[in-house]
């Protein structure tokens, strides 16, 4: 048996396993969704160190279509543009979804929902945020759209845990489901619109580094994870 077989094999076989036990976590997780309801309003100010909030940019507006996918995936969106004393822009998006019917819990990444939008992506790379001595896995993208550059920085929380990309996220539903508990996610996407790629994931990290310090310490989990 050669060895791309035998790969192709053991992916199928691994395939299988984590459909079966899906299957298995929708029959187990009807139940109601224990996890305590989340207000992200009130979780993330208006106002905080040189930031607050500024309507004269708008962040990106999806088309209906998009739109209507999100609103099934998640509970709750909140997008702001924040503005700082030195005119640095960024745009906050946070998306929460709690256990989606039939025991599902989806995140929909930038990377979807902007190419959904026509937009093209130059770069993309893993990364990391310092946050109080914690390492934040973050990934980095940058969309392009005619004249319109926007580099990106999201992470996606699933239960307590961060994770990076489907198939981890997918991972770790399923270690958690498997426990019997009902993961709850949320998606933290931060961009700018800039040309200098290095400039904007410094204002990029020092707006989300401001933003945590300005959260209560009881509501990091729900950003973070424990």
């Amino acid at each position: 048996m050669s060895a791309q077989l035998r790969q192709s094999i053991l992916i199928a076989s691994f395939m299988l396993a984590a459909g079966i036990a899906v299957l298995a976590l929708r029959q187990e997780m009807r139940t109601e969704n224990t996890a305590p309801p989340i207000d992200l309003k009130s979780i993330v100010p208006r106002q905080f160190g040189q930031w607050h909030v500024d309507a004269a940019l708008l962040p990106l507006v999806v088309s209906p279509d998009v739109q209507q996918k999100l609103d099934m995936v998640y509970d709750q969106m909140l997008t702001r543009t924040y503005v700082d004393d030195h005119g640095e822009r960024v745009i906050l998006l946070l998306a929460y979804g709690r256990m989606q019917l039939g025991g599902d819990l989806q995140l929909h990444r930038p990377e979807g929902c902007y190419a959904a939008q026509g937009f093209l992506f130059e770069q993309m790379k893993r990364d990391s945020v310092a946050l109080d001595g914690r390492i934040i896995p973050v990934t980095r993208l940058v969309a392009v759209k005619g004249n319109r550059i926007e580099h990106i920085t999201y992470w996606a929380r699933v239960g307590d845990k961060l994770v990076r990309g489907y198939f981890n996220q997918a991972l770790v539903r399923i270690s958690i489901g498997l426990k019997g508990r009902h993961p709850d996610g949320l998606l933290f996407r931060v961009s700018n619109l800039d040309r200098d790629t290095q400039h904007s994931m410094d204002v990029q990290d020092r707006f989300i580094r401001d933003l945590m310090s300005a959260v209560p310490a009881d509501k990091h989990s729900v950003l973070i994870g424990k």
